[in-house]
């Protein structure tokens, strides 16, 4: 019961969050019928909308970041609370991801209205099955967007954490183990690891075939998603910790 009322905490206290982000979503797509209509090309809409749902992936990284500086001055109230470290980073990702699913509906409806006024892209898309790889597309985005603000989050309580050990040179401090981070995956990616790691057990061609279409024919390996699922669960756990074992004694 504890969670739940810090959850709707969150999700009142989320509402500046959502607004901006949502005016800004509406004042793209205004720009989009404006110039759909000035320029006769209808679907600019679709494009406009496509964008706006690929650009959802970084939605938790920005919702965590513009959450983490209004909440600046009032953290101390979250580093005495009882619940553990956990749970009160869950109750943020839980009020994000209501806020992105709200956002991203809104922006769905945006592009399918474009979708159905555009013949070109309809006849692009003739050989793909649009609904049900829309399905699997969102799905992608969801997981993308909650290991960017896990991410986010560790490295946010690791400069909080370094900064009051270190001062301004925590920032730089975290700079660096960022740039240290592409390096390495890069390095992992030259190796061949990421790929001997991430690409064990294909799914059969009958799940693109079904979910996507004839047309496409890139591998899609079950192994990737484990991996990820399983990074996304190692970050949250250490940025818990963090929270738990750190941050409270800085």
């Amino acid at each position: 019961m504890a969670w739940i009322a810090l959850f709707k905490k969150e999700l009142r206290l989320s509402g500046l969050t959502f607004l901006t982000f949502l005016l800004f979503e509406i004042l793209l797509m205004g720009m989009g019928i404006y110039v759909a209509y000035r320029s006769y090309r209808l679907d600019t809409i679709a494009y406009v909308g496509i964008m706006l749902i690929v650009f959802h992936s970084f939605y938790l990284c920005g919702y965590m970041l513009f959450n983490a500086f209004l909440e600046r001055k009032t953290m101390y109230l979250w580093l005495h609370s009882p619940l553990p470290g956990s749970e009160l980073l869950a109750a943020k990702l839980a009020a994000g991801l209501v806020n992105m699913t709200a956002s991203l509906l809104i922006a769905g409806a945006y592009t399918w209205m474009g979708y159905l006024y555009s013949i070109t892209i309809q006849e692009h898309l003739r050989h793909l099955h649009s609904y049900r790889a829309a399905v699997i597309v969102v799905i992608y985005i969801y997981g993308v967007a909650l290991g960017l603000g896990i991410l986010t989050i560790l490295l946010w309580l690791l400069v909080a954490s370094l900064r009051t050990r270190t001062g301004k040179w925590a920032y730089l401090i975290g700079i660096a183990l960022v740039i240290a981070a592409i390096y390495l995956l890069k390095k992992l990616n030259d190796w061949g690891v990421l790929k001997l790691v991430n690409n064990w057990a294909p799914l059969p061609r009958s799940f693109s075939k079904f979910w996507i279409g004839n047309a496409f024919h890139t591998p899609i390996y079950f192994g990737s998603f484990v991996v990820e699922g399983l990074l996304i669960t190692v970050l949250f756990i250490l940025s818990a910790w963090i929270m738990d074992h750190w941050l409270e004694v800085s």
